[in-house]
């Protein structure tokens, strides 16, 4: 049975990876968070069963019926993935909304003043925390907990200020022959993915970079498949030498440098790559969940998800009552950990709020939303506004894999955001019948 359904899973990602290469979709929302689900969820159950690996919950003596009924979810999850982007990309047409016009002087008045609030901002944060010196020897126990009550500084340097960099890039897409346009989008992606850089937040690096790049590729001219596999490759060594650095210390109980960093990496490379891959170990989590969710711990039924997603804008500074994130409950719920920071997968988050339905209604909504938003993305006509609005939901479709709440939170403070700076920055609007993803 696990045989059939390893081949299976396998089969399913090979033949989307065949049909996005066909398509030209390979940098595509669907696809991304196909193969990043695949890495999640399936591979780490294929480490278990046939290389022998162990985790911290599933390992060679875990039951075969958990191993059976996990598979099965995950084999299911995929199909009805697969199933609903099928059919939202063949039974529905885009539909023409108002098309949104950008004022000139507005948009550099927003932009050239949250770019430096937002490192203000920053700045202010590494002050609380004793520095830049005392923060950066500090910055595990801050990632663990140190954080929570300060995200009212974190995201105006790690989103506002991608956000306004993006929108500068954007708006100057015609303006510049393209060598000056290129060396503008690489000195605005070093603008806005500093503060990720200094936190070593890696999830809000790539998005930085998937924001500048899916804008790039999608909407200037496709990248080149050597130059595309040439900065994956990059994206990825700089992925294993940061978990290398993470690995490293933890193991010796001491901050590393560079260069014994890159020794330890150099002789246990495999290891470090395996480490790098099994970072999120899904399944483990999912195994955790579904084991104590039938063990009697109850579902949430989508409420709290919700409430918190609903809220999440409020700063804990002036909301003391706030309540504890899911993602903090989670961790203390299944792990008895505090500070969160464990990664809780969409299957396993879903399954947690309504068991086998939620997830069959969660993937099937994000099979559907993915096939909407590349039908929208193919639209000739596409205004700068919407250029934005895809350039953001891009990698919270694809982040959505790690984390149900994530993508919720990550959802609503960008619809909310949008919304203020499409107000401060829209000149006019005209119903022309363009078709726009936002408006």
């Amino acid at each position: 049975m696990n045989l059939f359904l390893s081949l299976l899973t396998c089969i399913l990602l090979i033949g989307h990876t065949i049909y996005a290469y066909k398509n030209k979709i390979l940098f595509s929302a669907s696809y991304l968070f196909h193969l990043y689900f695949f890495i999640q969820l399936p591979l780490i159950l294929i480490f278990v069963i046939y290389l022998d690996q162990s985790f911290l919950f599933l390992n060679s003596n875990t039951p075969i019926r958990l191993l059976h009924y996990l598979f099965t979810l995950i084999v299911a999850a995929q199909c009805t993935f697969l199933l609903l982007y099928k059919i939202g990309n063949e039974n529905f047409k885009n539909s023409s909304r108002t098309k949104t016009t950008w004022s000139d002087k507005r948009l550099k008045i927003f932009c050239f003043s949250m770019i430096p609030l937002g490192y203000i901002a920053f700045s202010y944060m590494i002050y609380l925390n004793g520095g830049l010196a005392t923060f950066f020897e500090n910055i595990g126990a801050w990632r663990s907990g140190g954080m929570i009550g300060q995200g009212w500084l974190i995201f105006p340097g790690t989103t506002l200020v991608p956000m306004a960099c993006l929108l500068l890039a954007i708006h100057s897409r015609d303006k510049y022959p393209r060598k000056q346009f290129l060396m503008l989008m690489l000195a605005l992606l070093i603008v806005a993915i500093i503060p990720s850089v200094l936190t070593n937040f890696r999830g809000s690096m790539i998005v930085v970079i998937l924001y500048f790049s899916f804008f790039y590729h999608r909407f200037i001219e496709p990248i080149k498949t050597k130059y595309f596999l040439l900065s994956a490759t990059t994206v990825g060594l700089l992925f294993i030498w940061v978990t290398t650095q993470r690995f490293l210390n933890e193991t010796t109980g001491y901050k590393n440098g560079f260069y014994e960093v890159n020794n330890f990496l150099m002789t246990n490379y495999d290891l470090m790559v395996y480490q790098s891959l099994v970072r999120s170990s899904g399944s483990d989590v999912l195994a955790m969940v579904v084991t104590k969710i039938q063990s009697g711990v109850p579902h949430t039924y989508f409420y709290p998800a919700l409430y918190e997603a609903l809220t999440i804008v409020i700063p804990g500074a002036i909301w003391p009552l706030k309540p504890i994130p899911q993602g903090v409950r989670f961790a203390e719920i299944f792990y008895s950990q505090a500070n969160g920071g464990i990664s809780p997968t969409i299957v396993g988050d879903s399954y947690w709020n309504f068991g086998i339905i939620g997830v069959l209604i969660v993937i099937a909504s994000i099979g559907f939303i993915c096939s909407r938003f590349e039908k929208r993305v193919q639209d000739t006509a596409i205004s700068n506004h919407s250029i934005f609005t895809a350039c953001i939901f891009f990698p919270l479709i694809i982040w959505s894999s790690e984390s149900l709440q994530g993508a919720l939170n990550g959802t609503v403070a960008a619809f909310i955001w949008m919304k203020i700076i499409k107000i401060l920055i829209s000149n006019s609007t005209s119903k022309d019948g363009s078709s726009s993803l936002g408006h």
